[in-house]
């Protein structure tokens, strides 16, 4: 493909028209060479009407195999709410730290919905910037962040 994935927004219009309106959650991987080129996109998983299991090892799979230098993730939210939930933050984290060890980065995760996309990157390093463990703060605490930052964007 020829487009080249360098941040959230490019990334969530290049899949908003084909996650947006979906009735259940669909969890995809790009995998991505040295330069930002997309080498493979696939879906890894499809969940429910509100969630998906999701497991790093049927992640990076592929992407060992495509011998990726990085990954972006993208996930619907059928809700049309781009809102990332705590989930969504624990897996994200969870997700970076086993692309440490087998050294493919992970870029970004994605949230995509019809209100528009939300960078879990961004959250996490919000939440970093203010010495703040995603495990220690409640569901209040973490809207208002989201919120105070602007973290969902609009297409």
């Amino acid at each position: 493909m020829l487009i080249t994935c360098n941040n959230p927004k490019v990334v969530a219009n290049y899949l908003r028209y084909k996650l947006q309106e979906l009735k259940q959650e669909i969890f995809l991987v790009i995998d991505l060479d040295v330069k930002g080129k997309i080498i493979e996109e696939r879906e890894v998983f499809r969940g429910s009407l509100d969630m998906s299991l999701i497991h790093p090892r049927e992640i990076f799979k592929n992407s060992i195999k495509n011998s990726a230098a990085s990954i972006i993730c993208v996930h619907n939210h059928p809700s049309g709410d781009a809102t990332p939930s705590l989930e969504d933050i624990k897996t994200t984290y969870k997700l970076l730290n086993v692309g440490n060890i087998l050294g493919i980065e992970v870029l970004d995760h994605i949230v995509v919905a019809r209100s528009g996309y939300c960078s879990l990157k961004q959250v996490l390093n919000i939440l970093g910037d203010n010495n703040v463990s995603y495990e220690n703060f409640s569901k209040n605490y973490f809207e208002s962040i989201i919120k105070n930052h602007n973290l969902v964007k609009k297409y």
